[in-house]
């Protein structure tokens, strides 16, 4: 019997466990089921936008296409904004023909009541008529006009185009941008800007937030054959980028075009103005690029060798040695694009030109750099800005440098050397440096090179008022072009009616584009939220997996009542032999055995049975309440239908069920199955041995786990759960690390271990992902090298506290000397205060240095630079003067003298030394007899030195 009644146990402990696993299946397809009823509400809010979208789009479709027709044109509605389009379009030789003009009122009219039913009968034929008339009225000065313009335009800009050398000529494109496009130049711009503009169309483009045109793709290209709903689709995508270029254009393209022309044509005009005059900073800067200064005399700048360069050259700097076009060119144009074509694919081979190129043009680039003239007056630029940009520049080419050097070693370098490998590392390294400077100099405007956009470049004064006089010149020429040339009056009440109404139309479409990107935005917010809904791999296999546990439960069930009817029946058997022992002179208990209720039974030795069917059967064990059982040796089972199965296992509580060695089970309904585990609470379960469980409705398998709380299911081997649906994790997360190694971090930049990190016996948790719990009360931990303590929020806090007081970290300060060191127990020789981004900082609040190591703050050198300036300006007065006496020493030395007897003569000398010149006059005098000699003499210099002198001579 008692193995039946193991069996029936068994069974019950597996029922229960299926059980609890069912009900956390269930409680997991609610979950699946809330998220789905999630899903679903969110896919009905997407098809709900999806429809207004599919309604907005269809509503685009019938503006655009409105839009997209005129009765002129084939450039749609917008060809009314710059309404020449619409005069360009009529067939004007009908003036020639009997009623033509009136034929080309009415085609005008019709046209545009047509393209415009709201106007239609708002004006009168007159009005109409106005506007043919207006046209041909001009026809007879048009030709008249535009001569004159164009000879002031050439007279105030003869160049041949802009840029270092050019060939296209902006004032050619003037009329163009303001007739055709029906465009205005606003003088908006400080001469700063238009040099700044003029210089770097891209940085125009950024500071006046121009947006870039997004085209859509175009389909795969090659036949259509075959494919006629593909070519109907790049039929569409092309007519929309028609569309979207257009509206472009005149949104933003006509009018940035016009403003560059105007940009150049000033600072071509402004050239000319600075060019006017040999002596002009400009000439003096030019007179060292050879290219400007051969052939006719530099002085006449106004011939043909001044207008056939289009240069203006007012971004070069003054050079000390004379730079020819050549050489210029190798370093704007040359250079830059032998490093593109090396770094625009760092996997490429670089060829034996492009080295040799490089030499070259590095070389030049060298003695281009060597030799700018910072210490020239004649600069018509910011001269510190220049140098900023100039030291930005230097430390590119630098690399360059040494890209080149690299390059030329590994031509000689032994094939699979070390110095080949290293030589091969450092050009991989600086060919990756140099693309990524020459693409963040090109991103934010400011060029590497050093003749390239520098965003911070000032012009002097000089070059500014060039600029507004040149301006001046310009601006009203440009009214003249509107006032002149346009074969329209734009102040016309039809035209300006028809603006109004093509405006009208195109923010409409612009608004319906808006909404319609809305609701897509809001399409794609949903699509997110759909997106991230998703189930869980146990939520995913939840309803298979409940599925699987309901069969297993149905067939322990079945089991359980084929074993309930076996142990029914070796209960009777059992209580027939109790029955026939109670009436044999045979005891009916076992050896000092004691059985007390109806049907109880003792039969173990020294065992006891208490209550109605309860059944004690192994030595020493006792079984106490209706039904309870007590098999195992030692056994002690109390309570209703109590099970103490294993030897030395104690069960206690309303069916209790224990089937483990030497475990406790105290708690309605427990089950504990685990050798020497212990489980105290209702309805809860332990599989694992020596495992605890203190609270109700816990699920403990693993082995040693520790759960003291409620509704904690998932444990860990060696792992303690403290507190309700407390959970433990193994694996590493972004949260923990589990039961993971983890002995060593980075920390900013370096690597640093920790104690204890290795071999991870277990975990302690207190709560679960989201269900975070405060530890409070925690004790100070011991800090050292190998401690294992937890610290709280106390140490913390000191640590902090000692790091901005400065007691830590590369800068300390001394609590009592209040001596503040940095680094003092580092090695180096070199502190640097460059930002991440390599830029400079200022070092504040400096005494003044005592020591001879000390640092020196601004006033000090200032105050040395001051007496030292003192000093060399009396250096400079004294070598002055010293220049002047010798080069009237020089005049008077050179003077000729009497040279026959009784010869008087009258002379005068000049002389020259070290940039400055004097002259002299002398009397001399040689006596009858040749004798004696005499002469009288006096000089001054040009910087106001005089001298005289007087000497006599004898002979015999």
């Amino acid at each position: 019997m008692d193995a039946a009644q193991e069996k029936v146990n068994k069974n019950e402990l597996d029922q229960g466990l299926i059980t609890q696993n069912i009900e956390k299946y269930n409680a997991l397809l609610a979950n699946v089921e809330k998220k789905l009823q999630q899903k679903q509400q969110l896919n009905q809010a997407k098809a709900e936008k999806q429809t207004a979208l599919s309604d907005r789009q269809t509503e685009l479709s019938h503006q655009e296409d409105a839009f997209a027709h005129n009765s002129f044109t084939t450039e749609g509605r917008s060809a009314y904004l710059n309404f020449v389009n619409i005069v360009n379009s009529l067939d004007w030789q009908k003036l020639k023909e009997v009623g033509g003009k009136e034929a080309l009122v009415n085609t005008l009219r019709t046209g545009i009541e047509t393209d415009f039913s709201e106007l239609a009968s708002s004006f009168t034929t007159q009005d109409y008529e106005d506007i043919v008339n207006g046209y041909i009225n001009i026809q007879g000065s048009y030709a008249y006009s535009k001569a004159q313009i164009q000879d002031k335009l050439n007279n105030i800009s003869p160049f041949g185009g802009y840029g270092y050398y050019g060939s296209a000529r902006h004032q050619d494109s003037l009329t163009t941008s303001i007739i055709n496009n029906n465009k205005n130049y606003q003088d908006t711009f400080s001469a700063q800007q238009i040099l700044r503009y003029a210089n770097n169309q891209t940085l125009y483009e950024q500071e006046n937030n121009i947006p870039n045109l997004e085209l859509l793709p175009y389909p795969t290209p090659g036949s259509f054959k075959d494919r006629d709903e593909e070519f109907a689709k790049y039929e569409e995508i092309r007519k929309k980028n028609e569309a979207l270029q257009r509206e472009y254009n005149q949104k933003y393209g006509h009018q940035m075009s016009l403003n560059d022309t105007t940009f150049q044509l000033i600072e071509e005009a402004a050239t000319k103005k600075l060019s006017e005059s040999s002596s002009s900073t400009l000439n003096k800067i030019l007179t060292n690029y050879t290219k400007f200064s051969s052939g006719v005399g530099h002085a006449s700048y106004s011939t043909n060798s001044y207008t056939s360069h289009a240069f203006s050259g007012l971004k070069l700097p003054p050079i000390k040695v004379q730079i020819s076009d050549l050489d210029l060119g190798y370093i704007i144009f040359h250079l830059p694009a032998t490093l593109t074509g090396i770094t625009s694919d760092l996997t490429s081979t670089i060829s034996k030109k492009q080295i040799d190129d490089l030499k070259r043009y590095t070389t030049t680039y060298s003695n281009f750099l060597n030799n700018i003239d910072f210490d020239s007056s004649d600069w018509l630029q910011d001269k510190s800005a220049f140098k900023t940009h100039f030291d930005r520049a230097k430390a590119f080419y630098d690399k360059v440098q040494d890209l080149t050097n690299n390059l030329t070693a590994l031509e000689t370098a032994v094939a699979g050397s070390k110095e080949q490998k290293e030589l091969t590392a450092n050009v991989i390294r600086l060919r990756k440096e140099i693309k990524d400077d020459i693409t963040a100099g090109r991103e934010n405007g400011d060029s590497v090179y050093i003749l390239g956009n520098n965003k911070t470049l000032t012009w002097s004064s000089e070059v500014t008022n060039a600029v507004n006089a040149a301006k001046a010149e310009v601006l009203p020429i440009l009214s003249d072009i509107q006032k002149y040339l346009r074969p329209y009056d734009p102040n016309n009440k039809v035209i300006q009616a028809v603006k109004t109404e093509t405006e009208k139309m195109g923010d409409a479409i612009a608004n319906k584009r808006t909404e319609i990107a809305a609701i897509n935005d809001e399409i794609k917010a949903l699509e997110t939220q759909i997106a991230s809904i998703k189930l869980t791999p146990e939520e995913d296999a939840a309803n298979d997996n409940r599925t699987t546990a309901q069969a297993e439960l149905d067939k322990k069930k079945a089991e359980y009542a084929v074993l309930q009817t076996e142990l029914e029946k070796q209960r009777n058997i059992l209580l027939g032999l109790n029955n026939t022992l109670q009436s044999s002179p045979l005891t009916a208990k076992g050896e000092n055995a004691l059985a007390q209720g109806t049907d109880a039974f003792a039969s173990g030795k020294n065992s006891i049975a208490f209550g109605t069917e309860s059944t004690a059967s192994a030595e020493n064990a006792v079984a106490m309440g209706n039904k309870s059982v007590a098999s195992g040796k030692n056994a002690i089972a109390i309570g209703n239908e109590a099970q103490a199965l294993k030897e030395s296992a104690i069960a206690i509580g309303n069916k209790a069920i224990v089937n483990g060695e030497s475990a406790v089970g105290i708690g309605d309904q427990i089950g504990v199955s685990g050798n020497k585990a212990v489980g105290i609470g209702a309805n809860s379960t332990i599989t694992g041995d020596n495992a605890v469980s203190i609270g109700a409705e816990n699920i403990v398998v693993h082995k040693n786990a520790v759960a003291i709380g409620t509704n904690i299911t998932q444990t860990a081997e060696n792992s303690v759960n403290l507190g309700n649906a407390s959970a433990a994790t193994t694996q590493r997360t972004e949260q923990t690390a589990g039961t993971t190694d983890y002995n060593s971090a980075e920390i900013l930049g370096s690597i640093y271990t920790f104690a204890a990190g290795e071999n991870i016996q277990g975990v302690v948790t207190v709560g679960d992902k989201g269900k975070e719990r405060r530890i409070q009360n925690v004790a100070a931990g011991l800090i050292s090298p190998k401690s294992t303590d937890a610290v709280n929020g106390s140490q913390l806090y000191q640590m902090a506290k000692a790091v901005d007081d400065g007691r830590l970290g590369l800068v300390k300060q001394d609590p009592n000397t209040q001596l503040i060191s940095v680094a003092g127990q580092r090695g180096g020789n070199l502190v640097s205060f460059y930002n991440n981004q390599g830029e400079v900082r200022r070092l504040t609040g400096i005494a003044e240095g005592i020591a001879q190591t000390d640092a020196i703050n601004k006033a000090q050198f200032d105050r040395e630079v001051g007496r030292l300036d003192g000093r060399v300006n009396q250096v400079e007065r004294d070598v002055k003067k010293i220049k002047g006496s010798v080069s009237t020493a020089v005049a008077m030395a050179n003077m000729p003298t009497a040279t026959r007897p009784g010869q008087s003569y009258l002379s005068a000398g000049t002389g020259y030394s070290n940039g400055t010149t004097a002259i002299s006059v002398g009397l001399s005098h040689l006596s009858d007899n040749g004798r004696i000699t005499y002469k009288f003499s006096g000089g001054a210099s040009q910087r106001g030195n005089v001298a005289f002198g007087a000497g006599i001579g004898f002979a015999w």
